[in-house]
């Protein structure tokens, strides 16, 4: 199964790296290096052993790959989201309920755990990270409505990618699972970055370069 899983995750990067190569804008490169951190995440969490070999714990690392990844998805969509007239609290007021969401949904299901601390802490950083990512890719989806079109696979994607992750979070901390729970895993994590790959392929890449000169990346 691992195989397998690298295998997709190496497809989807070379896909990533031809958007990043024939669109000639920074955004992309930023969603490259988010498909090549989700790939050190799959490696390290399923015990790919050239990798593991050299690290600690593979929980701690296999999230802060993962963590890793939603930054650059982050810095990608907050560039998006400058090209746009559309008054920044409205960014605000969804990435802080997306954020308000990610702890009230830790509380109950990662710190009344039985877990060590170190996990937990570290999954509260990561469930934020994660909803804000949300937040963003609904806030970039968003962007365009009354002008050109929703973006929809920014908006579906992030949300799997959430799906995703929570039905592994109820395994390594409430110790519950289903038949088939690893394919339902995998059933939503490999849309969710295909679609936020395809969300930015439906950009639009010279604004969202020039976004990105004017913040310096």
């Amino acid at each position: 199964m691992l195989f397998w899983k690298l295998l997709f995750t190496g497809t989807l990067f070379a896909a990533t790296l031809a958007l990043a190569v024939t669109r000639h804008a920074a955004v992309y490169w930023l969603a490259l290096a988010a498909v090549a951190f989700s790939w050190l995440g799959d490696a390290t969490l399923g015990g790919f052993k050239p990798l593991t070999g050299y690290l600690g714990d593979p929980s701690l690392f296999g999230l802060g790959f993962f963590a890793a990844g939603h930054l650059c998805y982050i810095a990608a969509f907050a560039a998006y989201l400058r090209l746009w007239p559309q008054p920044g609290f409205r960014t605000l007021a969804m990435v802080a309920a997306f954020a308000a969401a990610a702890a009230a949904l830790w509380y109950f299901l990662c710190w009344q755990s039985g877990q060590a601390v170190p996990l937990r802490v570290a999954s509260l950083a990561y469930a934020l990270v994660i909803f804000i990512m949300a937040g963003m890719a609904w806030s970039s989806a968003a962007r365009l409505v009354g002008t050109v079109r929703f973006i929809w696979p920014l908006a579906l994607g992030s949300v799997l990618f959430i799906i995703s992750d929570g039905l592994i979070a109820l395994d390594w901390f409430r110790d519950w699972s289903f038949p088939w729970q690893g394919a339902a895993v995998w059933a939503t994590y490999a849309p969710a970055q295909s679609l936020l790959v395809i969300g930015f392929w439906m950009t639009r890449a010279p604004q969202a370069a020039a976004a990105l000169e004017t913040i310096g990346l």
